[in-house]
């Protein structure tokens, strides 16, 4: 009897193993290969590039009072941190962002909101071959831009000074889901943007940072 219920008992043991044995076995599944397609093409101002970089650390900061006129040091200082630079800071570049964000604004144009929502853009699309999120780029200058602005509220004066590009483009290589994008919705969006908006920092007085696009083709 006992030899029965000791028989009974490993048999019951061993049914658990396998059933544990079962569970812990892994099911590996075939996933889809996402499909990224390449363009290549230029990013070309029509307009002058207002830049500015919040986090600029360049030049040591000064306290600068909104009050008084500013002294060309203290213009300086502010040109000199309110540039872009990529690691080795000496390259001058501009924010990925600003592309893509462009890109993901004006997408209206082109793809509904049903069809491309915007996390979808920014999942779907890459700028190749940036460098600290950080985009090198072809300019003239860059010149001091220097301008006062009233406040609204308080009446008191607010002095800006930024780094001005004349003449800028940007050789830029895009890689997009193809499941979402197309080679010439992704032009006709980046054209649209630089016609009716631009890229960088707006100031009164005029449009800065708008571009058109050019291919190979």
């Amino acid at each position: 009897m006992q030899e029965q219920c000791n028989a009974g008992t490993k048999q019951h043991k061993t049914k658990l193993f396998k059933l544990k044995t079962m569970q812990r076995t892994k099911t590996t599944f075939q996933l889809p290969k996402l499909q990224l397609k390449g363009v290549k093409f230029t990013v070309q101002g029509t307009t002058p590039l207002l830049v500015d970089n919040p986090s600029g650390t360049k030049v040591p900061s000064t306290k600068i009072s909104g009050a008084k006129p500013l002294t060309d040091s203290q213009k300086e200082e502010m040109f000199q941190n309110s540039i872009y630079f990529l690691p080795d800071l000496e390259t001058q570049g501009i924010p990925v962002s600003w592309l893509k964000n462009s890109f993901r604004d004006g997408k209206s144009g082109v793809y509904s909101p049903k069809m491309l929502s915007k996390r979808m853009v920014m999942g779907g699309l890459k700028i190749k071959d940036t460098e600290a999120e950080l985009i090198a780029f072809d300019y003239s200058g860059p010149e001091i831009f220097y301008n006062t602005v009233q406040k609204a509220a308080g009446g008191g004066i607010i002095h800006k000074v930024r780094a001005m590009y004349p003449e800028w483009s940007i050789d830029i290589e895009c890689l997009f889901d193809e499941e979402i994008l197309d080679v010439q919705g992704v032009l006709s969006v980046f054209q649209t943007v630089g016609i009716k908006y631009g890229i960088g920092s707006w100031r009164t007085g005029g449009f800065y940072g708008q571009f058109r696009i050019l291919t190979e083709n």
